[in-house]
Formats: structure tokens, sequence, C-alpha cells
């Protein structure tokens, strides 16, 4: 029976039963190895930040148990006349805790069942040390041995369960939780141990490094789902193409890396071909998609992971940079009048290509339509030049407009609608300035003009209109309508050609429109 503060001869006993335990030597070195243990192993805990359902699981098996010998342990009478029934437990729980020694190492990858004699012998000593302490070295009694077998099962679940979550968490620390490769943490551990493999046994290995080029773009367009879909799609090529022993990590938003053990330059142009590839042939992703890949081998790129990665890393820069100064990829006829076009003109184009991506295919696309009406109409092959340069060049004023009201996904307001106008003015502005033929500008300038003078920037109407700026409204009208916008899909050929007859003699030239509905229904 528990003692009261009202028990004097039994508060009286166990005091003095308390003190002559830690009079002796030998008694007094057992309790304190096993509140040592308790102690050390309650910070891993602490220090592990384990979830507080292992640690109620521990404590709950601690304190039944230890509840069993309340009555026979006079340190612990003598505590709980102190301070109370709870922190009595509780002190003495937490020698009890000494099996949690192990735990970090079961937590950090070790197999349970392994683990199991270690755990149940750290345990008994511990339990040992403070039930010798507390029967003054006299035989221990069955009270005394039933709280740590009764302690020892919840503990050991308790332990199950902080290896459970420290793993779970470890998974989450060292993989992307979108597309469930190596993350850069996890990378930089295998590419440190490859480095150290390689210099023992002097192997090889490839460091390769992949961007998806205007991912941003991507986002912009379609949205952050269809982003977030196609690098999943793309994680999942890398996965297809690679070996099972190869890391795959993101290493940022559109950034892949890969470390193939064994593999030389040879073999990495062969493996960054295949993924290109496979990219190009699938067609779930929102948009047609270009790698730019770079890579090192070691040792001949360096023998430390930092330089491989730099190496790598450069290699993939240079890539993307070549691609933009190549500016946007054309029919021969375009690229012709994009290299006749004066340099400042060509850096816009390319600033066009690099800053607005949703452009580049529109420009090229209206520069078709608009050679293709050029030869139908019978325009000589000067204007046909002058014609193909507008076409490259008809949207540069846009470089001045807002990215967001560019791509705004729902119809412009008022507002809107007058600040996106002023990009035709802006442009010619532009074109002004960096030398382009004032022929080329006048195109430019008339491709908003309507055929019954509701257009912009002048308000011209019928003939007053250039020729070729009214083939250039009628081509960028009939790539607008055909390809996705921000705010709608796009267009199928019988709606296009309804809406060109619709508009046939109030926005563009009726003569232009009987010409190009053919085309469209053939080309499409």
């Amino acid at each position: 029976m528990a003692l009261s503060p009202d028990d004097g001869e039994g508060h009286g006993a166990a005091q003095r039963r308390a003190v002559q335990i830690f009079e002796d030597p030998v008694r007094h070195l057992a309790l304190a190895v096993g509140a040592a243990i308790g102690l050390y192993s309650g910070a891993l805990l602490w220090g592990a930040h384990q979830g507080w359902n292992a640690v109620a699981a521990m404590l709950a098996g601690v304190v039944g148990g230890l509840a069993v010998e309340y009555e026979a342990s006079p340190v612990v009478q003598y505590a709980g006349y102190l301070f109370g029934l709870l922190s009595a437990t509780l002190a003495v729980s937490a020698t009890s805790l000494g099996v949690l020694a192990y735990g970090p190492w079961i937590a950090l990858g070790g197999a349970l069942f392994t683990t199991w004699p270690a755990v149940a012998g750290l345990a008994a000593a511990d339990v040992l040390s403070l039930a010798f302490a507390l029967t003054e070295g006299r035989s221990l009694s069955p009270s005394s041995l039933l709280a740590p077998a009764a302690a020892l099962v919840f503990l050991h679940l308790g332990a199950a369960q902080v290896s459970r979550e420290v793993r779970a968490r470890s998974h989450l620390a060292l993989t992307d939780p979108l597309t469930g490769l190596a993350n850069r943490r996890l990378l930089g551990w295998r590419l440190a141990e490859e480095v150290s493999q390689a210099r023992r046994a002097s192997g090889t290995f490839a460091l390769m490094y992949i961007d998806v080029q205007e991912f941003r773009e991507v986002n912009a367009r379609h949205g952050y789902r269809a982003g977030d879909r196609a690098l999943v799609q793309i994680a999942q090529i890398l996965r297809d193409t690679m070996r099972g022993h190869d890391v795959i990590a993101r290493t940022a938003g559109d950034e892949f890396a890969i470390l193939a053990p064994g593999l030389g330059e040879t073999d990495a142009v062969m493996v960054v071909e295949r993924i290109r590839a496979a990219v190009g042939r699938a067609t779930t992703l929102p948009a047609p998609l270009r790698l730019a890949a770079g890579w090192a081998i070691a040792p001949r790129d360096g023998t430390e992971a930092a330089d491989l990665i730099e190496t790598a890393e450069a290699s993939v820069f240079e890539q993307k940079l070549a691609a933009r100064s190549a500016g946007p990829s054309l029919p021969a006829e375009l690229m012709t009048a994009l290299w006749n076009l004066p340099e400042g003109a060509q850096q816009l184009v390319r600033l066009l290509h690099t800053e607005r991506i949703e452009l580049e295919e529109h420009l090229s696309h209206v520069g078709q339509w608009s050679m293709d009406l050029s030869r139908l109409v019978g325009l000589d092959p000067a204007r046909q030049a002058a014609l193909a340069q507008a076409a490259l060049v008809h949207d540069v004023g846009k470089l001045v407009v807002p990215p967001a009201l560019l791509r705004k996904p729902a119809p412009l307001t008022r507002d809107e609608e007058t600040i996106l106008a002023r990009h035709v003015a802006r442009g010619a502005a532009l074109l002004r300035a960096v030398g382009v033929d004032e022929a080329v500008v006048a195109i430019v300038a008339a491709h908003h003009e309507r055929w019954d003078g509701g257009g912009y920037p002048a308000g011209l109407a019928g003939d007053q209109i250039p020729l070729e700026g009214r083939i250039l409204a009628i081509a960028d009208g009939c790539d607008t309508m055909t390809a996705r916008r921000p705010y709608r899909k796009a267009w199928t050929t019988p709606e296009a050609t309804a809406d060109l007859q619709l508009e046939s003699g109030r926005q563009f030239d009726p003569a232009l429109v009987s010409l190009i509905i053919p085309v469209l229904t053939a080309s499409r």
C-alpha cells in the first residue's frame, strides 16, 4: 500500500531506506547507471525529433509496468510522498527508457528482428541496475521483474513506431515529392560515394544534367497542373531509359540530373539522345518540349564532385546559350529573311524567342501563311522578301507589353485592349530605331488595320491599307484562330473558315479571304 503524508512511520522508513541507497556506493552507482542510460536515451529521442505517438506508446508501457512495483519501492514511495504519484512514476520511468539507447540504431535502418536481442539485453541491464539499487542487493521480487517485462513490450512497440516514422521522414527528406526521384541532397551523397569509389578502383562514371528549356512558358500557357504532369512524365521517361542502379534526381524546378556509373562520353551522348527521342514521341505532354543537356565524365573532367557538377552545368548553359543565339527554328525562306534584317532587328527577334516563347511558333506560322498568300496574289520577289521580314518582326512591340496581359486566361478588358493596341506603334518605332527598311515598317504598322476602317493605329480602310499589310493581317488572324490561346482551345478548320467568311469585308479583304480558305482547308 502506498504511503500517505499522514503516515509518519512509513514516511520515515521510506526516507531512511532511500538515504541508505544513496549512501551505499555500489547501489548508488547502479542507480546512477540506470538513470544515466535513461536520460541519455531520452536526449537521443528528443534530438531525433520523433513523433509524439511513439513517445506516448513508450511512456504508457513504462508507467503501466512501474505501477506494479510502486508498493515495493521505497525510493518511489518517498518521491511519491514529496511530489505526488505522477512525478514519482515519471522519475523512475526515465531510467527504464534506457532501452531507447538502441532505438536510434533501429531508426537508422536496422531490421527489428535482428535488434531484438540487443534491445532486450540493454533493457535488462538497465532495469536490473535499478532493481539492484531498490532491493538493497537482495533477491529480486517478481513484482520488480514484472515491470520491466511490461515496459519492454511497450518500448519495443514504440521503437518500431520510431523506426517507421524515421524511415518515412528520411524518404521525404531525400526524394522529390512530385516525381519521386532523388533530390539534390541524395544526389550529392551518392556522387560523393561514386567519386570515392572511382578513386579506389580507377573507375569512370558520367554525371548528366538535363534542363527543360523555357518550362516556365509551359506553366504560363497551360497551367501549373499541366506543368507538374509534364515533369512527372519526363521523370518516368528517365526511369525507363536508365538502369536500375543509376541515380536519377530532380535538382530544380525544370532540371534533372543522372549519375551513371561506368558510362563514358559516347554512352552519355547516346543516353541523352534516347531521352530526347522519348520526350519527342510523348503524345500526352501539353506542348513540345526541348531539352538542353550536358555532362561531365570522371575522371577526365575532374576527380572532385564540385568540379564535375560545375563542368556538367556549364555544358548545359552553353547549349542553352547556343540555342537562344540561333533564334527560332524557321523554314529556309524565312531564315533568309531573318539574316537580311539589320543586326538590331535580329536581336529583337531573338529576344522575342527568349522572352515571349509563346510567340515563337506564331511568328513562324504567320510567316508561312503570308508567303502562301503572297504567291497566290503574285507579289514580286522584293515585296515577298519585305513581307517575310515584316512577318518575323510584326510583334516586337509586345516586348513592352506586360507578359501577364499576353497570357491572361480570359478575354481582355477595354483598358487592357487599349494597352495591347499600343504594341503596333511601339513596334514600328523600335524597328525604325534599329534601321529596318521603311517598307517593312509600313507593313508592320498596318497589320491591325481593318478593311472596314475600324482598326488601328491609323484607322485606314479598304485599299488605303497596303496590300502586304492586308496579307499580314489575315495571316495573323488565321494563326490566332487555329492555335490554342490562354483563354480558349484552338478552333477547328470549319470554325476558322466560318469566322473568315463572317469577317470578309469587315476585318479582312474579301479577295484575300477567298484565296486563303482553300489553303486553310488543304493545309489543316
